[in-house]
């Protein structure tokens, strides 16, 4: 969930997964955590995660718009400094606008503003 959030999702290409256990936990979704996945994964994703608890190794990841790049141990930094690099001299506030209008209904079901 927390990735999620994230701008960039960068993944071991080696080891772990992504998923959604809720659905096998018991446990629904909050409205916050359901509206911020809702913003960020394709629907089709969201869709399955949500109702089957899938787990996403790191190819499986990027091909289902769950993370944007899978990389060796090694790089996993590396790739993240790199991705953040990207937006480092963009304008903050522009920036800053363009998340609002991208996220606002999650962010009001968040309760932020």
């Amino acid at each position: 969930m927390f990735a999620s959030a994230h701008d960039y999702v960068v993944m071991r290409e080696d080891r772990g997964y992504w998923c959604l256990p809720e659905v096998d936990l018991g446990l629904p979704l909050t409205q916050a955590m359901h509206a911020v996945l809702a913003a960020k994964l394709p629907h089709a994703t969201l869709h399955d995660a949500v109702l089957t608890g899938r787990r996403y190794a790191a190819a499986d990841a990027v091909a289902a718009g769950v993370a944007h790049s899978a990389v060796p141990e090694s790089l996993v930094v590396e790739r993240a400094v790199e991705l953040a690099t990207g937006l480092a001299d963009k304008n903050r506030t522009v920036v800053a606008e363009h998340k609002r209008q991208m996220y606002a209904a999650a962010a009001a079901v968040c309760g932020v503003s």
